[in-house]
């Protein structure tokens, strides 16, 4: 049984260490869809920068990723039980280089991939779970 919230991170924080995305992006159906929302945390934005229009298709969702690549591997604080039939899993996280911001992810699934996923970009959820620092 895949748990695809730890294969969507462990996927992700390989292609930030190797430079190479492309195995995440292929869990990624070819209609995907990748919104973004980023909520103010004090006086900052969580991230600067970062494309608030939805993504359509792996392609678009690709030049996201390589126009600004990611700078940091994101640490998963807590996440949907592991569920086989699941259409829709999360996952709460932090960003091993800036851990006081992440936020959560959800993914949408259909046939193993994920056909939609959206991201909230905030200060991040308690770092308990998973054994984060």
């Amino acid at each position: 049984m895949i748990d695809p919230v730890a294969r969507h991170v462990a996927l992700f924080n390989e292609g930030v260490r190797t430079g190479d995305l492309v195995p995440w992006f292929n869990t990624f159906t070819a209609d995907a869809v990748l919104t973004i929302h980023v909520a103010s945390v004090g006086d900052k934005s969580a991230v600067a920068s970062v494309p608030m229009a939805p993504a359509h298709g792996r392609p678009e969702i690709e030049a996201v990723y390589k126009g600004q690549p990611p700078g940091s591997e994101m640490c998963l604080t807590a996440g949907s039980p592991i569920d086989p039939d699941a259409e829709t899993v999360f996952g709460e996280f932090f960003w091993v280089d800036a851990p006081d911001t992440g936020g959560r992810f959800t993914l949408h699934l259909r046939g193993g991939q994920t056909e939609r996923i959206d991201i909230d970009l905030n200060a991040p959820p308690p770092r308990a779970a998973y054994g984060a620092p």
